[in-house]
């Protein structure tokens, strides 16, 4: 590349600076910020004694779960649908909960 640079006689400092060290001039490049995804919980809150202890066990198959609390023992097997994921069937678990307290 130099040799043609020097052959042709058209060459600027600049660009003989730019084929001998193999950079351009120009503005510095931005530095790429990446933002971390936020994922979905994996242990959720116990509705009864209210310490972050729950975990959801989906059964091959995706047609039941069992959701167990790590603290107070608290389990329960729901009926699920294959599309349901952990906080899914965590909703659910929660909504049921509630709904025999207030019964």
């Amino acid at each position: 590349m130099l040799n043609y640079i020097f052959q042709t006689r058209s060459y600027s400092w600049i660009k003989l600076i730019q084929c001998y060290w193999g950079f351009k001039m120009g503005r510095r490049r931005r530095k790429v910020v990446h933002m971390p995804k936020k994922k979905l919980p994996t242990v959720y809150l116990c509705p009864r004694c209210g310490k972050q202890a729950i975990n959801v066990e989906i059964y091959p198959g995706g047609e039941r779960a069992k959701v167990r609390c790590g603290s107070c023992e608290l389990t329960e097997e729901l009926d699920t649908r294959p599309a349901f994921r952990e906080i899914d069937i965590y909703c659910q678990f929660t909504d049921l909960f509630y709904s025999r307290l207030a019964a």
